[in-house]
C-alpha cells in the first residue's frame, strides 16, 4: 500500500539526495518548500524504482522513495488556514513596546535597578506571557 496519494502535500526530510532547489530539504538552506505528489510511482533516470514524483513549490520536480518524504498536515479549519497564510506572507519589522515585571534579589532599589539592567539578565531571562503587557506597537 502506498504511503502517499496524488496531490498529497509533502516535505523532504533527508539530505541523502543533496540539498538543492531540486531537493529542498525542509528547514534547510532552501527554507520550507512544500511539495505536491505528482505521480505515485516513477522510474528514476538510472532505472531505479522511485516511489513518488514530487512537484515543489519552486517549480522543480524530483523522484523520491517514500521514506524520504513526510506528509504535511492538512488544514481543514478555515480560520487556521487563514492564520497560516497570514504567517507565511511578506514580513515587515515592528517595534513592540512591553511592560514586564521581573523580581531580583537586592539589598536596595539602586542595586535592584542595576541587576535588572545587566546584560546577563537580558540574555538569560525567560519571560512568562502572563507577566507581560503590550503598551504600543509601531511599524518601523
Amino acid at each position: 500500500m502506498n504511503k502517499f496519494k496524488l496531490k498529497d502535500k509533502v516535505k523532504l526530510i533527508t539530505r541523502r539526495h543533496g540539498e538543492t532547489d531540486a531537493n529542498p530539504v525542509w528547514g534547510g538552506k532552501e527554507g520550507h518548500i512544500k511539495g505536491t505528489v505528482k505521480q505515485e510511482h516513477d522510474e528514476n533516470r538510472d532505472g531505479r524504482e522511485m516511489d513518488v514524483k514530487v512537484l515543489w513549490e519552486n517549480g522543480k520536480e524530483n523522484n523520491y522513495e517514500e521514506n524520504d518524504l513526510e506528509m504535511l498536515p492538512k488544514i481543514n479549519n478555515l480560520a487556521a488556514a487563514a492564520k497560516a497564510l497570514k504567517r507565511a506572507g511578506p514580513k515587515e519589522y515592528y517595534t513592540v513596546s512591553m511592560k514586564i515585571e521581573i523580581k531580583v534579589l537586592a539589598s536596595d532599589i539602586e542595586e535592584a535597578n542595576e541587576i535588572a539592567q545587566e546584560d546577563w539578565i537580558k540574555d538569560n531571562m525567560t519571560i512568562m506571557k502572563r507577566n507581560m503587557e503590550i503598551i504600543n506597537t509601531q511599524k518601523q
